[in-house]
């Protein structure tokens, strides 16, 4: 049985739910999804916040969420990170293409140990 509260703040998310999240970058030449752009104080460079579209792939019992990119990549973030949110169902119907679609086998959480450990079945 859980202590009280864990439950409402972990059942938040569940595998195969899109998620955006925040992520801070700094550089020369931000790109055209750059939000939130600020010059550094002597001109160099600039600090801002690009919104990445991922999915849920797995919730361990700790509340950690595994997240899977576009590209494949594997990120476990805590499901109270305060850059990770549920998109709006207008950005889930205009942002639809950009969030990955999962396997069934990683919905169901089974390869995701594979995928944190860096193993490929495709790979020789």
């Amino acid at each position: 049985m859980r202590p009280f509260g864990l439950g409402l703040r972990f059942r938040r998310f569940q595998p195969g739910d899109p998620v955006i999240f925040r992520k801070r970058k700094a550089g020369t030449c931000p790109g055209p999804r750059a939000l939130n752009v600020k010059p550094a104080p002597r001109g160099d460079s600039y600090a801002y916040v690009v919104e990445k579209q991922w999915r849920v792939s797995a919730v361990d019992e700790r509340g950690r969420l595994s997240l899977v990119t576009r590209r494949g990549k594997l990120h476990v973030k805590d499901a109270t990170d305060h850059d990770l949110r549920r998109p709006s169902l207008w950005e889930r119907w205009r942002l639809r293409h950009r969030f990955p679609a999962l396997s069934r086998r990683s919905r169901d959480g089974t390869d995701s140990a594979e995928a944190a450990s860096g193993l490929n079945e495709d790979s020789p």
